[in-house]
C-alpha cells in the first residue's frame, strides 16, 4: 500500500534538491568547469534528487499487480504504463536513471560537461512532479 507520508517525504525532497540545482544553474559553462565546490554541489544535488524520483516510483510500483522493474532505468517506463507519467517523460527520465548511476558509481569517469547540460533537465523533473502530484491527488493519497 502506498504510504502518503512516504511520498510525501519523497516528493519533498525532490522539491528542495531542485530548489539548489535551480540556485546553481545560472553557472556558465567557464564557472562551472572551474570550480570543484560547484560541481560537487550540482552533482551531489542531481544524484539524490534522481534517487528521489526512482525511490517514489518504486514505492508506487510496489502497491501494483507487475512485476517490480528490475533496473533504474525500467521504474519510468514502468509508471508510464500504469497511466500516471506520459511515455515521452518517461523515456527522457530513463535516460536520467543512467546518469544516476554515472554520478554514483562513475565518479572517476564523469563528463563535468555533461552534468553542466544537465542543468538543462530540470523542466523534466518539475513534469514528473507535477504528473504525479496528479496522480497522487486522483487516488486519494495527497489531499
Amino acid at each position: 500500500m502506498v504510504e502518503p507520508a512516504t511520498a510525501r517525504k519523497l516528493l519533498d525532497v525532490i522539491e528542495q534538491r531542485l530548489m539548489r540545482l535551480d540556485d546553481l544553474a545560472h553557472a556558465t559553462w567557464p564557472t562551472y568547469e572551474r570550480d570543484v565546490a560547484l560541481q560537487d554541489r550540482v552533482e551531489r544535488n542531481f544524484e539524490i534528487v534522481i534517487q528521489a524520483c526512482l525511490d517514489l516510483g518504486l514505492h508506487l510500483l510496489a502497491d501494483v499487480a507487475q512485476p517490480t522493474p528490475e533496473t533504474n532505468r525500467e521504474v519510468f517506463p514502468a509508471m508510464a504504463q500504469e497511466g500516471w507519467i506520459d511515455q515521452a517523460l518517461a523515456e527522457r527520465l530513463a535516460d536520467m536513471a543512467g546518469f544516476r548511476n554515472v554520478l554514483a558509481h562513475g565518479y572517476a569517469d564523469l563528463d563535468h560537461s555533461r552534468v553542466h547540460a544537465s542543468l538543462s533537465d530540470l523542466p523534466e523533473i518539475r513534469a514528473y512532479l507535477k504528473q504525479l502530484y496528479t496522480h497522487l491527488q486522483a487516488t486519494g493519497v495527497l489531499p
